[in-house]
């Protein structure tokens, strides 16, 4: 039953594919070329993607440059998605292997990275301005006595509580897009499984390309859906501590 299914699911691309093998169809770049994009724009995507970490690590805490991090952020998760949909329409077209297999890669391991990661930036984002209207900067550990509380070890004042509540809320952006890359991930789970299963009988260059999907999206689900688990529980420990902290702002004025 699960082969019949992986079989119809990818019927449409086989079918596809052997209709322009047949129809000769021209290939949007040669072997050689295909080389120099898959070594040039992988070597980009992981380039900017390990610069645009290490700036969201320095400049998100301080609360420094939201909207280009957060812009640029968007930009390479689009440009991920983007390769990612221009390999599979390419495999569906007849292109060869040398086309579709460097779109596919490049998109596959860039959403699969990037897409589950974009809750980060705007978690320290949100805490950052949080610590700033509390009026203190973002490195000083120093709290107001009273109202304050620890969460995994970390002291957070009321005002960050209530930030990372917002934050995590279940019509809130973070849980919609963790719920979305889920979906996401799964297609692409399926999909790649699908594509590799159906393509066995053949050569690796035939069922390689589902199985890196598949794999890189096993990883993804995975994440995503850890995430998804975790975080009823950990806005249930929000909700408790902001209580906590609201306890001992009375006991401290009543005293």
């Amino acid at each position: 039953m699960t082969h019949e299914l992986f079989d119809q699911s990818f019927s449409f691309l086989l079918l596809a594919q052997a209709d322009g093998a047949r129809a000769g169809v021209s290939a949007w770049w040669s072997a050689q070329s295909g080389g120099m994009v898959g070594g040039i724009g992988g070597a980009t995507v992981g380039v900017v993607g390990g610069l645009l970490g290490a700036a969201t690590g320095v400049l998100a805490p301080k609360g420094i440059a939201k909207t280009p991090v957060l812009a640029l952020w968007a930009l390479v998760l689009g440009l991920t998605f983007c390769a990612l949909a221009a390999g599979l329409v390419a495999a569906a077209t007849g292109q060869p292997y040398h086309v579709y297999y460097v779109l596919v890669l490049m998109g596959s391991i860039g959403v699969s990275v990037m897409g589950p990661m974009i809750a980060l930036p705007l978690t320290a984002y949100a805490v950052a301005q949080a610590r700033a209207l509390d009026g203190a900067l973002p490195g000083n550990s120093a709290l107001a006595p009273g109202g304050t509380g620890a969460l995994n070890g970390q002291q957070m004042s009321p005002t960050v509580v209530r930030a990372m509540l917002d934050l995590w809320q279940p019509g809130a952006f973070c849980i919609r897009w963790t719920k979305f890359m889920t979906g996401v991930s799964i297609a692409g789970l399926v999909g790649g499984a699908a594509w590799a299963v159906a393509n066995v009988p053949g050569s690796i260059q035939s069922w390689m390309p589902g199985a890196m999907m598949s794999t890189s999206f096993a990883i993804s689900a995975f994440i995503t859906g850890m995430m998804l688990l975790s975080i009823g529980s950990t806005r249930r420990q929000l909700q408790q501590l902001l209580d906590r902290q609201k306890l001992d702002a009375r006991a401290l004025r009543a005293s």
